[in-house]
């Protein structure tokens, strides 16, 4: 019986530390390749027809705006005003013709803020025609073109002025970029281009301009607007080990594929080489020489028994 028990156990063990290797390096491997790999998305031109434009119920397409028009007030009647419309702060949102959209886009028409291609956009939900805030689930923007990586941005924020959540491009030239969250909380909006200055996100003056502006439906919500609405701060940048970005030029970008990140709010990626999929970290080969050494054990133990105890 006790042959038998030490038999099973070396089985048991032998077929844990197996399994445990395997699926220790399937999980890193998954998850390394889910959460850090750039979305697949099909090429984009800028156009309202592109594949990875959301529609959330209200759309508003600007090329079939005459160029030069400011937009404010016009779409009210939907919830949304736009730059100056919704507050004297806020830079003006001209429609204009981008040359970088093809020309199947009608009029390569896009809004954009002053100065031209360098000022970000605003807008912002109210009642229709009260004067009371309104809120959203969902608001999406088509931006483009950005240059560079991280750079254009869509930034939602409560009507109180709280960031509640911003996104960033991940690929170059024109992207759908859509916030949507868990409840209607996003009274204003503020889209635009921006550089790294001192780690600060500053208007780029080679920037974008957006267009296919879409959002779920206004809700209107007690609290009265204010007499002007005061435009939010610049949105932060990501840190350098969550941006998409390879920083250091080592061929691998955020944690924990870049080996100097310590975490994904890690700042510096530093010069530390690359994590390769499926390669055991020190934990990982911690777990398995534990395993391996009660393996050993209870081979010994086994042999020992029979040796010396005389179990047969």
């Amino acid at each position: 019986m006790k042959k038998m028990y030490l038999v099973v156990m070396t089985q048991v063990l032998c077929i844990l530390t197996i399994l445990l290797a395997t699926e220790v390096f399937s999980q890193e491997t998954k998850s390394s390749s889910s959460r850090f790999s750039r979305e697949a998305v099909e090429p984009t031109a800028g156009c309202c027809s592109d594949p990875d434009v959301k529609n959330y119920g209200n759309s508003l397409d600007f090329t079939s705006q005459p160029y030069g028009l400011e937009i404010t007030t016009q779409f009210r009647n939907l919830g949304v005003l736009f730059g100056r419309g919704a507050s004297p702060w806020a830079e003006p949102t001209i429609v204009r013709t981008d040359g970088s959209r093809p020309t199947r886009c009608i009029n390569q028409g896009c809004l954009n803020g002053d100065p031209v291609f360098e000022g970000w956009e605003f807008f912002a939900f109210v009642d229709p025609v009260q004067n009371k805030w309104a809120t959203v689930q969902k608001v999406g923007v088509d931006i483009g073109y950005c240059d560079v990586l991280i750079s254009g941005f869509i930034a939602a924020y409560d009507k109180n002025g709280n960031l509640l959540e911003v996104k960033f491009n991940n690929q170059y030239g024109f992207q759908f970029l859509g916030i949507e969250r868990q409840s209607s909380d996003i009274s204003y909006v503020r889209t635009g281009d921006c550089i790294n200055v001192g780690g600060s996100c500053q208007p780029d003056p080679n920037g974008t301009a957006i267009n296919c502006v879409t959002f779920s439906t206004p809700i209107t919500i007690s609290d009265t607007l204010p007499d002007s609405i005061v435009v939010p701060p610049h949105p932060p940048l990501p840190a350098a080990c969550r941006d998409g970005v390879d920083n250091d030029g080592d061929g691998c970008a955020d944690y924990p594929s870049d080996l100097g990140c310590s975490s994904p709010d890690d700042n510096s990626e530093a010069e530390a080489g690359c994590y390769i999929p499926g390669t055991p970290s020190l934990t990982q080969l911690g777990i398995i020489g534990l395993m391996l050494v009660l393996l050993a054990l209870a081979t010994w133990v086994f042999f020992w028994r029979r040796r010396v105890v005389g179990v047969r």
